[in-house]
């Protein structure tokens, strides 16, 4: 009997690892960039000062590591731009969700202005999508996390891997469950490709 292929998963923290080993380890997962103050193993962050606007080269040529040794083996990589919960400022009206925990409420980032907004989002999305346009990835918007109230955040973020691309890629948004999509969100022509649906842990 044939081997089994790679099943779906999750590797959130592969870009922050030193050497290759780990793409051995995880092959066909997620694979999510950096947080805002998290540094990889070589001490490189995802952007220059946190500046949405300027990338950061050092940081990227490991990305760029990481998604030729996934090539060379025949994988994809499910890439999560940025995790909406550091990034994006939410609706404070989520705080007030009944069926989410003090975990999730204390996790909502109600405060302070979102880090990228639509201006940044775009020219990120363009960059990762001219970077990355001929490599097998499909991109994850959101991270698991809510788009209400920030969604011309996530399309304009689309709208730029799409400009970088050429359209090419696949694209999708990964919501948090127990997940309710803003009306129209998801059926926007032009910005999303499948649907991805929170996995329901029982």
């Amino acid at each position: 009997m044939g081997a089994l292929p790679p099943q779906p998963g999750r590797c959130g923290a592969l870009f922050e690892r030193p050497g290759g080993k780990e793409i051995h380890r995880h092959p066909g997962h997620r694979h999510i960039l950096g947080g805002l103050d998290r540094p990889n193993a070589y001490g490189e962050t995802v952007f220059v000062n946190g500046d949405p606007t300027r990338p950061n080269e050092a940081y990227f040529k490991h990305v760029d590591w990481v998604v030729d040794k996934a090539e060379s083996l025949g994988l994809y990589i499910g890439m999560v731009p940025i995790w909406s919960k550091e990034y994006v400022q939410q609706d404070r009206a989520l705080l007030d969700q009944p069926s989410y925990g003090p975990s999730i409420r204390s996790a909502i980032r109600a405060s302070g202005p979102s880090v990228v907004d639509q201006a940044s989002a775009y020219s990120y999305g363009k960059f990762l999508g001219s970077r990355y346009r001929d490599k097998p990835i499909i991109w994850i918007l959101g991270g698991d996390w809510f788009a209400t109230g920030v969604e011309d955040i996530w399309r304009a973020m689309a709208a730029g891997i799409a400009a970088g691309d050429g359209g090419t890629q696949l694209k999708t948004y990964h919501p948090k469950s127990p997940a309710v999509h803003p009306s129209g969100f998801t059926t926007t022509p032009g910005w999303i490709s499948t649907c991805c649906k929170p996995a329901i842990r029982v």
